[in-house]
């Protein structure tokens, strides 16, 4: 039986249950999240009130990758 990967709770116990790619997330959890961008700025940050990041401060996929390597074994 599918169930939340965010709650844990089941497709029984909600009334919608979203799958994605890797997993799922309930009515509940998806309005949670959405309140949560909503006060985080991300999607203000976008509108010009915030500065963005400079994009070349950000690491490279690879140096990520190799960073997350030292900690998580067998996994690509």
């Amino acid at each position: 039986m599918n169930k939340c990967s965010f709650c844990g709770r089941n497709e029984k116990e909600v009334k919608l249950l979203i799958s994605g790619i890797n997993g799922y997330i309930c009515e509940s959890c998806s309005q949670q999240a959405y309140e949560i961008v909503q006060t985080s700025g991300v999607l203000q940050s976008h509108a010009g009130n915030k500065e963005m990041k400079d994009l070349k401060q950000l690491p490279k996929p690879h140096e990520i990758k190799d960073y997350l390597d030292q900690y998580v074994i067998g996994q690509d």
